[in-house]
């Protein structure tokens, strides 16, 4: 069995391109698995039986539970995928209207709330202090782990490939890093696949 992965990065920071890099390496990745978080008490808890059907995993419900992931799974590797965060808030302008039909789904709206203390994608205040509180909290959380079981990983840099590899122990693809954060398209892509992996939704 491989080592479980997990992307801990937020939406919007890479985590398709992560997703499908795992896939070139032969990781059995999944994107915005919804399925692994249920409702306990109005809170959102890790489910870990769904976490056996896959090797690896993106996006923000992992992210909300990489504390809980870690003590599950010992000695998995995790991942932060990271952008400028300018960069970041232009793509949550670009993608307000798709992910406001996300938003209809009550994980998903408990999740943004929970990063941000807002389900408002308009208030850019309460966004930026979420990124950077997450992006705080799993340093702070890692410690003298970085490097070892945790990765920062910028997907856009061009070295993205040769620290992925390192990290993982894995040889580098010949094929260039895939890069999924572009438009419309790819939100319409990871719609498909949430939907496919989201089930239970509520």
């Amino acid at each position: 069995m491989q080592t479980k992965v997990f992307g801990i990065g937020i939406s919007r920071t890479g985590t398709t391109s992560l997703t499908y890099a795992l896939r070139i390496l032969g990781y059995r990745a999944v994107h915005c698995p919804l399925s692994i978080l249920s409702f306990n008490d109005d809170a959102l808890t890790l489910s870990p039986s769904v976490v056996a059907d896959f090797d690896a995993f993106t996006d923000i419900p992992v992210a909300r539970l990489y504390r809980e992931l870690d003590a599950q799974f010992p000695g998995s590797k995790f991942i932060l995928t990271v952008r400028p965060i300018e960069r970041w808030l232009l793509s949550i302008r670009r993608m307000r209207r798709p992910f406001a039909v996300l938003k209809l789904l009550p994980k998903v709206r408990r999740l943004i709330r929970d990063f941000s203390g807002t389900t408002s994608l308009a208030d850019e205040r309460a966004l930026k202090d979420g990124f950077n509180r997450h992006s705080k909290n799993v340093l702070d959380y890692f410690g003298e782990r970085l490097g070892k079981d945790l990765l920062v990983l910028d997907v856009s840099a061009g070295d993205a490939w040769d620290k992925l590899c390192g990290f993982l122990g894995q040889p580098k693809p010949s094929v260039p890093f895939p890069h999924y954060n572009r438009g419309y398209g790819t939100t319409l892509k990871n719609m498909s696949e949430l939907i496919r992996y989201a089930w239970p939704i509520t």
